[in-house]
């Protein structure tokens, strides 16, 4: 009988570890950089090659400073059946994972910049692990805590159309652009209502003469006791894909047939809050265009 080989290569023993999924803003009514509701969205994972029971195993929150010196505790709970999705008897298999959440309120980042929020798992070793450095999460705690979300979006202009108004003289133009996001992560409806897409209009080779501008947040438009819904509305989160449609018919003086002008986008925010994006150098789109 030949003998039994080994295989040295396989990982023995067990073996959990955490992995950020997200963390998300409540879209409630609080503003951008102000004290809020966020939910940090983790999974536990059996990384090893045995079963492992994770009922009563504790999950605990702190704020650190970057040198992860201790600053205040921020709460804690243990894995129980009550919890959501449990595995059924506690047991996850290897390989298998568990979705949990750690849910932290009125929280200002702006009294934490610099500092992270770390999230353990297993604080108190009831399991013992071959690995025991994969248990803990490093969240930085920057300006806002949208940046935190992983994945981030990504948001740009698409020109859909920039054509002479049908039946009209060539000072009338019709304006149809979107914004999109682009990214892979979501924009959460307190943040896109925070958004400003603009428009300036100027002859190609001189930006200081301003022929038409045009700027309005996502949110509904209020002047005194007139509501405009407006062109620009976004109704919910900002999702991978979904794009807010801008646009209409302008009309601007001074231009002859033939004349080559910019239409220059650009996106802000209503408190000029930098918006956390993968990629903000799209945030300004230049298109040329020939008046008809």
């Amino acid at each position: 009988m030949p003998r039994q080989q080994t295989d040295l290569r396989k990982q023995v023993g067990k073996d959990l570890k955490i992995a950020l999924t997200s963390v998300d803003k409540s879209t409630s009514n609080f503003a951008i950089g102000l004290a809020g509701i966020y939910t940090v969205n983790f999974e536990v994972i059996n990384s090893g090659a045995e079963d492992i029971n994770i009922t009563g195993i504790g999950i605990q929150a702190y704020l650190k400073n970057a040198s992860g010196g201790f600053v205040e505790p921020a709460g804690g709970y243990s894995l129980l059946p009550a919890l959501p999705n449990f595995p059924a008897n506690g047991i996850l298999h290897p390989g298998d994972k568990f979705r949990s959440t750690y849910l932290r309120t009125g929280l200002n980042p702006a009294d934490y910049n610099g500092k992270n929020l770390t999230i353990i798992l297993d604080n108190s070793n009831t399991i013992a692990e071959t690995n025991e450095t994969n248990n803990t999460l490093e969240i930085p705690v920057i300006g806002n805590l949208e940046s935190w979300s992983t994945p981030l979006p990504d948001l740009t202009f698409q020109i859909d159309q920039i054509a002479p108004v049908t039946g009209s003289t060539f000072l009338n133009t019709a304006i149809h652009v979107s914004v999109i996001n682009t990214g892979n992560g979501e924009i959460p409806l307190d943040v896109a209502r925070q958004i400003i897409p603009s428009v300036q209009v100027y002859p190609a080779g001189n930006p200081g003469t301003n022929l038409y501008n045009e700027a309005y947040p996502f949110a509904t438009r209020v002047n005194g006791t007139q509501v405009y819904p407006g062109y620009y509305k976004a109704s919910g989160a900002l999702k991978p894909g979904d794009k807010v449609s801008i646009g209409g018919s302008v009309h601007i003086n001074g231009l002859s047939s033939g004349a080559t002008v910019i239409f220059h986008f650009t996106l802000g925010t209503l408190n000029n809050t930098p918006l956390p994006e993968t990629n903000t150098a799209n945030n300004t789109v230049d298109y040329v265009y020939t008046v008809q």
